[in-house]
């Protein structure tokens, strides 16, 4: 049984770690959308504590690293842009022959392509490379797209494979998952829905969100357009 003193030094030791990583998630919130040559300055200005500021700092490059290829959304593209001839129309990642460009994002390019076994429709997002990519990033591609094939609910998309490509511009990323018909969130609010209605909508949601959160997964960019 823990003796009555110690019980209270831990419970101080609890609250400064729960201040401290207060602090440093504020500055981080602050310094990350500042210019990457503005941050340091920044944080070393407004901590007064090295230890502290390192950590900032060492979140905010932690950030920057991160490959945003699994987690930017990929903005739906025109009718007439998806039927257009696309270079890389017929050819195969994978198991997945691709049909056509139905969306696009920062780092990715999402196509419609049918699985040859088992035979169905998919969705398969290509990394946009530029220059090669680290083995340390391919292990992370790796990693991410596991966790993601691990989730398994009705609000997520699942993931069937996931690999690497290359139509000769370096090693390509790529995973393929369910492909659904659906519209944005934001398009939804435009609907004659009654109150209930709305609130189960937000409770699916959140259920699917509090899934990947048990699951290690932090989604950092939740909007209605995600």
């Amino acid at each position: 049984m823990r003796e009555p003193g110690c019980a209270t030094s831990w419970k101080r030791e609890s609250s400064q770690v729960s201040e401290r990583w207060k602090r440093a998630k504020a500055l981080f919130v602050q310094a990350v959308d500042l210019p990457e040559g503005q941050r340091e300055a920044f944080v070393e200005a407004r901590c007064g504590d090295g230890s502290l500021c390192d950590e900032v700092l060492r979140l905010c490059r932690h950030n920057a690293d991160q490959s945003d290829f699994l987690e930017h959304p990929s903005a739906a593209i025109s009718s007439t842009d998806g039927d257009s001839v696309d270079p890389l129309a017929g050819e195969t990642v994978g198991d997945f022959r691709i049909l056509k460009k139905i969306g696009l994002g920062s780092m990715g390019v999402v196509y419609e392509a049918e699985q040859r076994q088992p035979r169905r429709r998919a969705a398969v997002k290509i990394l946009r490379t530029i220059g090669l990519l680290s083995e340390e990033q391919l292990r992370r591609f790796q990693h991410e797209s596991e966790i993601l094939g691990h989730l398994q609910h009705p609000g997520i998309v699942q993931v069937y494979a996931a690999g690497t490509t290359d139509f000769g511009q370096g090693t390509q990323p790529w995973f393929a998952m369910e492909l659904v018909d659906g519209q944005p969130l934001g398009r939804l609010s435009t609907e004659p829905f009654s109150v209930r209605q709305k609130l189960q909508l937000l409770i699916d949601i959140c259920g699917a969100v509090e899934h990947a959160h048990e699951r290690g997964v932090i989604h950092r960019d939740l909007k209605p357009a995600n």
